[in-house]
């Protein structure tokens, strides 16, 4: 993964109240690693950094 310190910070979340931002982080990072996202990024001009940071986002709420 190029970003190897957000899989690091998530396996520090260990206590109860933290549990639901895990759980964000971990959804977030399958997304991240999906063959689909990865072609959506390479297929569309209208996805972009500042789209993927919205989805981070809108993951983060649910």
């Amino acid at each position: 993964m190029p970003y190897p310190l957000i899989p690091e910070y998530c396996t520090k979340l260990r206590r109860p109240e933290e549990q639901q931002l895990k759980s964000a982080i971990q959804r977030v990072m399958g997304i991240f690693k999906s063959n689909l996202f990865e072609a959506l990024l390479g297929k569309s001009s209208l996805w972009s950094y500042s789209h993927s940071l919205s989805l981070l986002g809108q993951v983060m709420l649910i």
